[in-house]
């Protein structure tokens, strides 16, 4: 099995096998640059969505490995976790305008994947109102977690928003032990746990007071604990997901490197220890990662602190190659 606090090394050199491979599609087509959007699997297509600037939706059809451009959003919406249900895609807790004086969206918006169509969803409550939030969707509900109010200057928070969707409503739950921003949450069994991430304060410097807690919240129970042993990479704006009873933790930004971060962490949620593999071939932040059926996915993201050169690539990892224990 992976091992706690070390670097996993496959001795497999070919393609795909352990290592990261980048995919050129079939047809020469290829996604737009963006960084702080979303990156989402729905029925084995990716969804790439988002980012700063007015972007076009693009999806990857793994089956035929091409690239589609589809319906852009009807406003710009960068700085959120995108979430989906059936075939609905959910975007909450996202920021539009310039920085560093970002506005928080004020409703959910949704896309349906089956009819390419844009929706416009029910309003978050007012004074509940942030961006650069985490969710999750668990069955019919989304949680929405911490986030920030004021762009990237300030007034971080430290709460738990519950939106059930079939009956329109919205339910505060406890709150995190602490805030952050510029981070993604992870769902692995009755728990979900928030990795990484910052307080920002743009005006003093916006990459300081990364977070090195995770703070896991308990659906059952509606409470909260926090994991003493803390990621080893401290960065926000790093893409998650999560494999078997893995959580995976792909690049970032940090004020400890100009360039984004390459490094991939793993968090064993059974004994909450880490391990790492192979590093990103290219460091990235701002983006999100998929995992289907076993293959990681990453896709575009900024290049160094704050945006950057904008990525417009694809690459894939093969996770059943590896040593994780079930």
């Amino acid at each position: 099995m992976l091992s706690s606090c070390s670097h996993f090394v496959d001795n497999r050199k070919s393609s795909g096998q352990g290592f990261w491979e980048k995919l050129e599609s079939d047809d020469f087509s290829a996604p737009t640059g963006r960084h702080a959007g979303g990156f989402i699997n729905v029925d084995n297509k990716l969804y790439l969505i988002g980012g700063r600037g007015m972007k076009p939706l693009d999806i990857y059809d793994i089956e035929h490995n091409i690239w589609i451009e589809k319906s852009p959003p009807p406003i710009e919406i960068h700085h959120f976790q995108p979430v989906v249900k059936d075939h609905l895609i959910y975007i909450l807790g996202a920021m539009a305008g310039p920085y560093p004086y970002e506005k928080p969206i004020e409703h959910i918006i949704i896309y349906d994947t089956v009819k390419d169509e844009w929706l416009r969803g029910a309003d978050i409550p007012e004074h509940r109102r942030r961006g650069s939030t985490g969710s999750v969707i668990v069955n019919d509900y989304i949680y929405m977690f911490c986030g920030i109010k004021n762009g990237h200057i300030g007034d971080h928070k430290n709460w738990t928003d519950r939106y059930d969707i079939k009956n329109n409503q919205w339910v505060e739950l406890a709150d995190a032990p602490r805030a952050r921003d510029h981070f993604q949450a992870e769902q692995i069994g009755n728990k979900i746990y928030l990795v990484g991430g910052r307080t920002t304060k743009g005006m003093e410097n916006a990459f300081k007071n990364t977070v090195k807690e995770m703070d896991v919240f308990d659906l059952n129970n509606n409470t909260w604990k926090t994991i003493e042993n803390s990621i080893s990479t401290q960065r926000a704006g790093a893409a998650v997901s999560k494999f078997k009873h893995y959580i995976i933790v792909a690049g970032g930004e940090s004020f400890y490197q100009s360039k984004a971060h390459n490094e991939v962490e793993i968090l064993n949620t059974r004994d909450l220890t880490w391990s790492s593999i192979e590093a990103l071939p290219i460091g990235r932040h701002g983006t999100g990662m998929s995992n289907v059926n076993g293959h990681l996915y990453i896709s575009t993201g900024g290049t160094h602190q704050g945006g950057g050169p904008e990525l417009g690539d694809l690459y894939t990892i093969n996770l059943t190659s590896l040593d994780f224990e079930e």
